[in-house]
């Protein structure tokens, strides 16, 4: 048998599956390299043939366990720039001119990869005796992350002196990630169930994702015509996912209204 763990990225346009380099594996050295030369055969950037199964798996669950990992370092120092009152766009921008600093942005984390595997990892760790602290703590963090930039909308309603409860609010995205269709393990769920505690009048628009697909799954309604949203305009307009065509939600607003994303909450 042969192993090549996926290394594709929903949306990403640069990096397709053709000029990503593949890590390759066999049960027997035999099978080993034929499948590592079958795929050095197409592909444009070859490939990394390990030596098990087992360590090609690792490879995988290395790659999305350290995303987790530097996606919740964002998410804590977004955190601790609210708090003290920095711009955590400039300080991550004059960060990321030293050679060495990984830039990151901080965001929910959704999906079947990023926000699953570190459980798998956790749970074989766990089940050898390690206990993965840093794992388990990137993952409550990033958990936490949707829910808790729901309330903080809830609170910033109501210091605005609304009635959350009469509020009209737009929730912007429900797909996982920007511009893709992909709504597996999405944190924008999160924020609405969340939201929905306190208001019953919300609307979820996005063009991206099958309407019928998302209430089958999720139970609830999704617009995917702008034409069908208010043209009275919303009291909130929350930015769940950051499509490309989001990029001015303003326009969906009524007077007084405001719009929130996770940096400016």
């Amino acid at each position: 048998m042969g192993y090549s763990p996926e290394r594709i990225n929903p949306s990403d346009k640069e990096h397709s599956v053709a000029n990503t380099k593949k890590v390759t594996s066999g049960s027997t050295p035999k099978a080993a390299a034929f499948v590592d030369r079958l795929y050095r055969s197409v592909l444009l950037n070859g490939t990394y043939k390990a030596s098990s199964i087992k360590v090609a798996e690792t490879c995988k669950m290395m790659e999305n366990c350290q995303r987790d990992v530097l996606i919740a370092f964002a998410n804590e120092m977004l955190g601790i720039c609210q708090t003290l009152g920095i711009d955590f766009d400039e300080a991550n921008k004059g960060s990321a001119t030293k050679w060495n600093y990984v830039k990151m942005n901080p965001g929910f984390v959704g999906g079947h990869c990023i926000a699953v595997d570190p459980y798998y990892m956790i749970d074989k760790a766990s089940a050898a005796g390690y206990n993965p602290t840093l794992l388990k703590s990137a993952r409550r963090l990033n958990s936490k992350m949707a829910p808790k930039f729901a309330r903080r909308v809830i609170v910033d309603i109501k210091s605005r002196g609304l009635s959350v409860g009469k509020s009209r609010v737009l929730l912007l995205g429900f797909s996982f990630k920007a511009n893709c269709q992909d709504i597996r393990n999405t944190r924008a769920y999160d924020i609405y169930e969340m939201m929905h505690r306190y208001t019953h009048h919300i609307t979820i628009y996005d063009p991206h994702v099958n309407a019928d697909k998302v209430r089958g799954e999720y139970g609830v309604d999704v617009e995917t015509d702008e034409d069908s949203l208010s043209i009275e305009g919303y009291d909130a307009v929350v930015v769940c996912t950051l499509h490309s065509i989001f990029r001015n939600p303003q326009k969906w607003l009524r007077k007084g209204g405001k719009v929130y994303t996770l940096k400016n909450v």
